[in-house]
């Protein structure tokens, strides 16, 4: 038997086996990329934890999820290097186009998220960094725009969810 038609042979072997386990081939590549960005992000100063999500998609290539927590009260510097370069780190490191990256701290009070992918994604995350302020509760900074909520009443008034009912 010729080496050609013998490695063919255990390749077939192999496909047909992990076929068979319910594993294809392709998925033991996805988990060595996904270890690999989870590695570099754990890696980085500001980064507390960093969870990876990989949805496999059969007509299409697969969805990445990465969820990565910053330490509290990050510099703006290192907000700007994580969604910045990590983003495109990490866009490389799994080898697709896009990855769902939300990146979130504590800043002071308040917490802040950051969704990405977004046009100059440091420089808002950077600017969110500077404008918040203490009476802010949550930040979110998303492509197209960026909502504050803030703390203004200890307790809800009872009239909150129904209003009043007359008195007769």
């Amino acid at each position: 038997m010729s080496v050609r038609r013998r490695e063919a042979l255990v390749l077939g072997v192999f496909s047909i086996a992990f076929g068979v386990a319910g594993c294809p081939p392709g998925v033991f590549a996805r988990n060595k990329r996904k270890r690999k960005v989870r590695q570099y992000l754990s890696g980085l100063d500001a980064v507390a934890s960093a969870q990876v999500d990989v949805h496999a998609e059969f007509l299409a290539s697969d969805r990445w999820m990465v969820d990565v927590v910053l330490k509290d009260d990050p510099s703006t510097e290192s907000v700007a290097t994580v969604v910045r370069d990590a983003y495109t780190k990490v866009r490389n490191l799994a080898r697709v186009d896009e990855v769902n990256m939300h990146v979130s701290w504590d800043q002071g009070e308040t917490s802040v998220f950051c969704n990405l992918p977004m046009k100059d994604a440091d420089k808002a995350a950077s600017a969110t960094v500077e404008a918040v302020s203490p009476g802010m509760e949550r930040v979110q900074v998303a492509e197209k725009r960026i909502s504050f909520g803030y703390r203004t009443a200890e307790t809800l008034p009872d009239y909150f969810i129904l209003p009043p009912t007359p008195r007769r």
